[in-house]
């Protein structure tokens, strides 16, 4: 596949059809007198990397391709500040799926960020010289290296009144081929096309073109990216069966009105969400860990769920219940779900292609000339089509018994026919009718049943009646030349010669013409017949092209009921997400539990966080080495045996099977296991919405040790003062056999709620997994609200609408950031963005500059999240300081990172990391350590541990008695945190922290 490599390298390819036959060329030289001696070819095609569609292309990866047009504008308001106003335009081509909206930002682009972090785009459209240079940068910085494609305003790239003109005049038009038969252009409330003042416009765009000002921008990209998809011929194809999402916030300043928490492009990447800050693949991060999706549309949606974990407290115990219902005696049909669907295509690329077919433009158009290969192609791939829709309605209908013993209401509704499970046997009834599938698809040729397709019907009658006629003929000739003998003949290219014996020469009529002869017999043409054969010509001609329709005619016909087939696919991909999840928390090391999330619409509930035994949700104790408690072994033919220490043999459930032992160990193979590993052998696959839904059911058995289902409690306002508590929280995503040396070890936290501070403020050595208990919190928070049980014995939380991170140091070159600075910024957005219901984690926040600087800013920003914002958080530091001065205060918990401290080489001390959450501070970094085990000289060790004594000498007796001296706090902070939209309000939070 040339065109895929060079597509994938950045090249735009164009693909050169031939539009004309040999005869159709022959016939033009004569009538145009043309000297042409080789047949038309014409462009039909530009391939790049975000407008590949053949399914051959884009089988290496289930990931979406977005194509993001992105346009600007700086307004004032009424206070004379400005605001920057972004309008978004991205396109899946592959699924004919349309991301669009408008939103106001920062002169950071903090929201812009979110979503190129979020998306990913492969290629970028931008109004040429129009984009701001903070802009610029933000796309520079959270991009991976896409294909850019500058495009002059208003001419390439649309201003919303053109694009309003052009979007108009497509949909007439497609409204004007629905009213005279042609492809019904969508019935659902996404697609429905009003026939308006405004046109015949989907409900978004209508409503984008409504609200004035506010959507001009967002239609605007939309226009550029029309332009563009018009230079590759997709724009048509794109726009008749397009699937519109509006943008899922506006503004990110309204958070209370949208049911997802935001996670912007720090959180992402931080977080390690989706890409490893390694070599930058899945391997590691919290998707990798939850996906057991078997379908490519499955994987998609559980991306989709994870960049929005839920926020509101009743759709996350609604998908909590219906993991839940996937788990347990259902498990055992949720896993015969992915088997049924293990070889099943990617259906939403495969529909849409199928779809796109049906329009005659690019390399669909009339004029193209397809040969065998590619007609049979087209065929398989619809017959294909058809096979995977029948798969998904049987595979739903056999899952859909677990009913009779599950509760939750999520999976009724995607299960019930009518309702999330579209009702399409009759028109699966009316294909599989229609012609011979098998046969079809080994001869790449469509012979439809008698009734099915009446044009092809007509002209096959005709053709037999004129057969017909000339059989009548030549029983009259007979009667006349008095021989029944005479018969018809073909010789070459000429038939229905009548082949007449030489005795009976003298009595051929003279209007009949003599053709050709051999020895005894003559053969002629009949007046009559010359007529027949001329209608029969004819009407083969019309048969043939009837014949060549029948296949476009079907897939018009099945195009009719595409909003059914989305549906279907939709249902399928959840429930694939469902049952991943419900999978994913047998492999947490340690238990696992249900969350519980409770209410977040009383603005006067305190938010709280509270784990005890919270275990890593990524680690796992079988990749430390020494110390795993549980882990899997393989024995000979044997695997996926669960080793258990003799000292918890007596908490192993009755039905797990022992299968061998040795000293100090036992292993055992759990039932659930048993049908896994069955499945796990045969290959299963599963299916988009269940597959998302099982995926999430399966996901809780990947853990170490125990999971939980996350207790979500009411969001209604009550007195009950919510919290976040995890007793025994492990890590979502990291092993033990990925770490090298002991077992992870889990931990209880509260935070916030009855009796608890809101903020930890967290010490203890370097080293000592103060950085990777914050990135465990925050990911078992997301795990929370995607719906999933997480590795803990008991879960419960107030939801959170937005979570902050800031950790590592890294600087921006291309944007012009130090270290220091990018450090500032992404904390000058959490004090203007955090709400009370946010969470907050700052790892060693104020180490690019000085240590008074450093912990001056520090401490201000501690400050401001404790008293004025009030929002749960965690606050990693190595200045001592901090905690002296907030050691009598209640509203900071003091934490540290437990060690064991003992006397090491040249004097040196060395430190055993104990891992474990403990109250109180830590009294020193024990930095020495580790220079000590990165492998420093002895010689630098003894100076090192001479120095830090002697600093400890001068400087500890003033830390520890506290001193009168108060550091720049919070009026520095009121005045750092004014309108972040300010271009002179950002530049002065960072200066001002400095300050």
């Amino acid at each position: 596949m040339n065109v895929e490599k060079l597509a994938r390298k950045g090249y735009r390819v164009l693909v050169v059809e031939q539009t004309e036959t040999p005869e159709q060329l022959e016939l033009r030289r004569k009538e145009k007198g043309a000297k042409d001696k080789v047949v038309k070819r014409e462009i039909c095609a530009v391939v790049t990397r975000g407008t590949l569609t053949d399914g051959e292309m884009l089988s290496s990866s289930p990931d979406p391709s977005y194509l993001m047009a992105v346009t600007e504008s700086c307004q004032s308001s009424p206070n004379q500040n400005e605001k920057w106003v972004f309008g978004m335009c991205a396109v899946d081509v592959a699924t004919s799926r349309i991301i669009i909206g408008q939103f106001e930002d920062d002169s950071e682009c903090s929201a812009l960020c979110c979503l190129l972090a979020e998306l990913r785009p492969v290629e970028i459209i931008k109004p040429t010289n129009l984009l701001s240079l903070e802009t610029e940068r933000a796309m520079l910085r959270h991009t991976r290296t896409p294909l850019v494609n500058e495009l002059v305003p208003t001419a390439e790239f649309w201003d919303a009144n053109k694009t309003v003109h052009e979007v108009k005049t497509i949909y007439k038009c497609i409204n004007d081929q629905s009213a005279a038969g042609s492809v019904d252009v969508g019935t659902d409330a996404a697609n429905t096309y009003e026939d308006d003042e405004l046109g015949c416009l989907p409900p978004i765009l209508s409503s984008l073109l409504r609200a004035g000002g506010n959507g001009s921008l967002a239609l605007s990209a939309l226009g550029g990216t029309l332009y563009y998809l018009k230079q590759a011929f997709l724009d048509v194809t794109l726009l008749r069966f397009a699937k519109y999402e509006l943008l899922p916030s506006s503004g990110f300043s309204r958070i209370a009105q949208t049911p997802y928490m935001l996670l912007d492009a720090a959180a992402l990447e931080n977080l390690e969400i989706f890409e490893n800050s390694g070599n930058g693949d899945s391997s590691g991060t919290l998707y990798a860990q939850l996906n057991h999706c078997i379908t490519a549309f499955g994987k998609r949606l559980l991306r989709t769920w994870l960049a929005r974990p839920l926020y509101h407290t009743d759709l996350i115990k609604e998908r909590q219940d219906a993991v839940a219902g996937l788990k347990g005696e259902s498990l055992s049909h949720a896993l015969e779900f992915r088997k049924a669907l293990s070889r099943l295509p990617d259906m939403e690329r495969l529909l849409a292609r199928i779809f796109a077919s049906s329009e005659a433009n690019g390399r669909n158009a009339h004029t193209v000339v397809l040969y065998e290969d590619a007609a049979k192609k087209q065929l398989q791939q619809f017959i294909s089509a058809l096979r995977g829709c029948e798969l998904m309605v049987q595979a739903c209908s056999s899952l859909s018994v677990i009913l009779k013993n599950v509760e939750s209401t999520q999976l009724h509704h995607l299960l019930t026919t009518g309702k999330g499970l579209p009702n399409i046997n009759s028109i699966l009834k009316h294909f599989k009718d229609a012609f011979d599938w098998v046969d079809a698809n080994n001869s790449g040729r469509i012979i439809s049943h008698k009734g099915v397709d009446l044009e092809y019907d007509s002209a096959c009658e005709r053709v037999k009646k004129i057969e017909s006629s000339l059989t009548k003929h030549l029983k009259e000739q007979q009667k006349l030349l008095g021989d029944s003998s005479i018969t018809y003949v073909t010789i070459g290219k000429d038939s229905y010669l009548l082949e007449v014996p030489e005795s009976l020469r003298g009595s051929v009529p003279r209007d009949y013409e003599l053709c050709s002869s051999k020895k005894g017999f003559f053969r002629y043409w009949t007046p009559s017949i010359k007529k027949f054969l001329g209608e029969l010509s004819l009407a083969e001609s019309e048969k043939e092209t009837a014949f060549k329709n029948i296949l476009l005619r079907l897939i018009g016909r099945f195009c009719e009921d595409h909003n059914k087939w989305r549906q279907l696919v939709s249902t399928t991909a959840e429930l694939d997400v469902l049952i991943s999840l419900a999978i994913a928390s047998d492999f947490y090391e340690g238990p696992t539990c249900r969350p519980r999330v409770l209410g977040s619409s009383c603005s006067n509930e305190v938010p709280c966080f509270s784990a005890k035994g919270l275990g890593h949700p990524i680690l796992r104790s079988d990749s430390l080495g020494k110390g795993a408690f549980i882990t899997y072994v393989t024995i000979g033919k044997d695997s996926y045996l669960l080793e258990v220490p003799e000292s918890l043999r007596g908490s192993v459930p009755r039905d797990y099977e022992l299968c061998s032992s040795k000293k100090m160990g036992y292993a055992f193979l759990s039932c659930n296991f048993q049908v896994g590993c069955l499945y796990l052998a045969r290959g299963c696959r599963c299916v988009m919405l269940l597959d998302v839904l099982i995926s999430l059911a399966i996901a809780s058995d990947f853990y170490e040790g125990p999971t939980c289902r996350p207790r979500v409690l009411g969001s209604s306002c009550s007195n009950e003062v919510p919290c976040f508590s995890a007793k025994g929280l492990g890590h979502p995503i990291l092993r033990s056999d990925s770490l090298g040396k002991g077992a992870f070890v889990p931990n209880d936290i509260s935070i916030a709620g009855s009796g608890h501070a809101s903020f930890i403020l967290l010490t203890g050595p370097n080293m000592g997994g103060k950085s990777t208990l914050l990135r465990q919190v925050c990911l078992a928070v997301i795990l929370a609200q995607v719906g999933a049980d997480v590795p803990a014995e008991q879960f419960e939380l107030s939801p959170v609408d937005r979570i902050f991170v800031r950790m590592g140091s890294k600087d921006h070159i291309m944007a012009g950031q130090s270290t220091f600075l990018t450090e500032l910024s992404e904390t000058a957005l959490m004090l203007s963005s955090a709400t009370q219901h946010s969470l907050v984690a700052l790892d060693e926040l104020g180490r690019g500059t000085s240590t008074s600087d450093g912990q001056a800013i520090a401490e201000s920003v501690l400050e401001h999240f404790v008293h004025k914002v009030q929002c749960r958080g965690m606050f990693s530091t190595h200045y001592h300081r901090l905690a002296v001065d907030y050691r009598n205060n209640s509203k900071v918990s003091l934490c540290h990172m437990a060690c064991q401290v003992g006397n090491g080489v040249a004097g040196a001390e060395e430190v055993t990391f104990l891992y474990r959450l403990t109250p109180g501070a830590c009294p020193k970094s024990y930095g020495v350590n580790v220079a000590r085990i990165a492998g420093l000289p002895d010689s630098v060790l003894r100076t090192a541990a001479s120095k830090s004594r002697e600093f400890e000498a001068v400087f500890g007796k003033h830390r520890s008695e506290g001193s009168e001296d108060k550091l720049p706090m919070q009026s520095s902070l009121d005045e750092m945190v004014i309108d972040s939209t300010s271009t002179e309000g950002k530049d002065a939070s960072a200066s001002t922290l400095i300050e």
